[in-house]
């Protein structure tokens, strides 16, 4: 979500003044009107020239007083009811009529719109609705809804201040009173995994207070009630306005339906919305960096290591790759055995293989470094030797947001979803992988596919799907969009040689070895494996087999993290 506080405060400054009105009394009844004492008083309230907003609300400059808008006046010391005073002429300046019951020494409340007496539960307290409000226009209540423009707003326009200790010069008050908005607006566009929402009908907002009791004391709001609100426009608009209450935590869930009859759901973290501000903002719904299969949110992309880089959320140098079919080092035909001579930079340069358990040392594929792992036989998801040494690398780089995937992980993934096997082209570079998508379809789940074929998911068994390149190929070719909606597990290969002279990746292109977090004993951990033979055929992907669980802990291969931090809280 991106969001600006494009005007940091609301408020207007009113100058008031309070006098007896000679045509209504005359000098004996003017007398007879001790200050000192308790009594309904003649009063006209003046707005200073100077006042920013009432009303009539403008985003843009001052707003103005509409002629008849009905105050409220409380008296906090000696309480008697609501009074009321009416605006006497429209425009920034205006002055209002009315009678007040005070005295010297009171303590004086005010607020727009007036609200009858009998809607408040407790003395001193307004009952106060975001959803649908009644005001006064010439004499007659006039019930709106929120709508989503502008003009509606002026309806909700709650503002409130105070008057402490007033004090008479003879039969008039002439004080500085200072009111402040009550309220927060929102002006709200929306997009969804990059598409920019136009022409919205309706608009739910859930978990957002509706209703709220105020204090005219102290300003404070009670007894909240979040139902949330109903927004819908005369016509389909594009943006919309909204007047909420202020809130510490201000978090909702946005549902938006469109004119062409489509529904969008976009949950909007918490964060403050302070009192008489005004924010314009992009509510936004990015693309999950996972799947969720069966509640299980498996990432999208590979582990990696690049110095240099700094995303929020992750430690200095690791982040997620940026494509599901990327990994460094790609090789412009995926067959071949050895891929190109590596940096000799050891440690220094961008790297997405790592040992089993490493974190410390874990991005350096230097020959010194090979027996760098950890000799922990038990599953280590989400655990860390003293000082961080080892563990589980996927939830140490990402502050515990990611976790690497355990053997049972993978074997639920198999079964949970259809397995495809095929190929991206990437800038000409064919990439070769396994996709892994969700169905409820019984003939599909669990299994793993090519053109023309297929077999049970997990399983040891090679087929002949024709060598890449060739006629008789018959993996599929996966579209950017595809991908985007499955678990695509790339055959990045791995590195297990450790010549620091001519270092090299295993098999970059034609094998999948991807680390999961369930140790064997002390120098062998289990690996999800796939391989693709230079003469077209291919030993499916499995991860169950005695094989399986014999990979040395000192090779270098692929994480796939799953996540398990917060909704719309994460980076890449």
């Amino acid at each position: 979500m991106n969001f600006k506080n494009v005007y940091a405060t609301l408020l207007c400054v009113v100058a008031i003044g309070l006098t007896s009105c000679s045509s209504e009394l005359n000098n004996d009844e003017t007398n007879a009107l001790n200050p000192n004492e308790n009594a309904a008083r003649e009063v006209t309230v003046s707005a200073s020239k100077g006042a920013t907003t009432r009303s009539i609300i403008n985003l843009n400059g001052k707003a103005q007083w509409e002629k008849g808008d009905a105050i409220l006046a409380y008296n906090l010391a000696n309480p008697q009811g609501f009074d009321q005073l009416h605006a006497r002429t429209q425009g920034v300046y205006s002055k209002f009529d009315g009678s007040i019951k005070c005295k010297v020494g009171d303590d004086l409340a005010f607020f727009y719109p007036y609200q009858d007496e009998s809607k408040s539960t407790t003395p001193g307290t307004l009952e106060l609705n975001m959803q649908e409000n009644t005001i006064e226009k010439d004499g007659v209540a006039v019930t709106k809804v929120q709508d989503g423009t502008r003009e509606t707003l002026n309806h909700f326009d709650y503002t409130w201040g105070t008057l402490k200790n007033i004090n008479f010069d003879g039969p008039t008050l002439l004080q500085d009173i200072e009111f402040s908005k009550q309220y927060s607006i929102l002006k709200l566009d929306f997009k969804y995994e990059g598409l920019a929402l136009k022409n919205i009908k309706k608009l739910t907002i859930k978990g957002i207070t509706t209703k709220a009791t105020f204090d005219l004391k102290t300003g404070k709001f009670t007894n909240r009630v979040n139902d949330g609100l109903t927004i819908v426009p005369p016509t389909p608009v594009d943006e919309l306005y909204v007047m909420v209450f202020p809130d510490d935590n201000f978090e909702a869930t946005y549902i938006i339906e469109t004119a062409d009859n489509k529904t969008y759901t976009i949950h909007d973290s918490g964060f403050k919305l302070d009192v008489a501000s005004y924010y314009a903002y992009t509510v936004e719904k990015v693309i999950d960096p996972w799947i969720d299969v069966d509640g299980v949110k498996w990432g999208k992309y590979n582990l990696q290591y690049e110095p240099g880089t700094k995303v929020d959320g992750w430690r200095d140098a690791y982040h997620l790759a940026k494509n599901p079919w990327d990994f460094f080092y790609t090789e412009s035909y995926p067959l071949y055995t050895m891929g190109q001579v590596l940096p000799r930079n050891f440690g220094n340069d961008k790297f997405d293989h790592f040992r089993w358990g490493d974190i410390a040392k874990a991005p350096h594929y230097g020959h010194s470094n090979y027996l760098h792992y950890w000799t922990s036989t038990q599953d280590i998801q989400k655990q860390a030797s003293t000082r961080d040494e080892f563990g589980d690398l996927a939830y140490y780089a990402s502050n515990k947001t990611w976790r690497m995937p355990s053997k049972h992980d993978f074997e639920h993934l198999m079964s949970s979803t259809v397995g495809y096997l095929g190929y991206y082209i990437d800038g000409g570079k064919p990439v070769i992988g396994v996709l892994y998508v969700p169905t409820n379809d019984r003939c599909l789940k669990g299994t793993t596919r090519w053109i023309g074929g297929s077999r049970r998911s997990n399983i040891n068994y090679t087929v002949n799907v024709g060598v890449y390149g060739t006629n008789c190929c018959r993996l599929y070719n996966f579209t950017k969009v595809q991908l985007e909606n499955g678990v695509f597990l790339p055959f990045a290969g791995s590195y297990q040689t450790y010549n620091d002279g001519c270092p090299r990746l295993d098999k970059p292109g034609s094998q999948a070895l991807y680390w999961t977090s369930t140790g064997s004993n002390w120098k062998q951990a289990t690996a999800f494996t796939a391989y693709y033979h230079s003469n077209g055929c291919l030993s499916l992907p499995v991860v169950s087999t005695h094989i399986n669980a014999t990979n040395p802990k000192s090779n270098m291969y692929s994480i796939r993290p799953i996540f398990i931090g917060e909704q719309q809280k994460y980076k890449k």
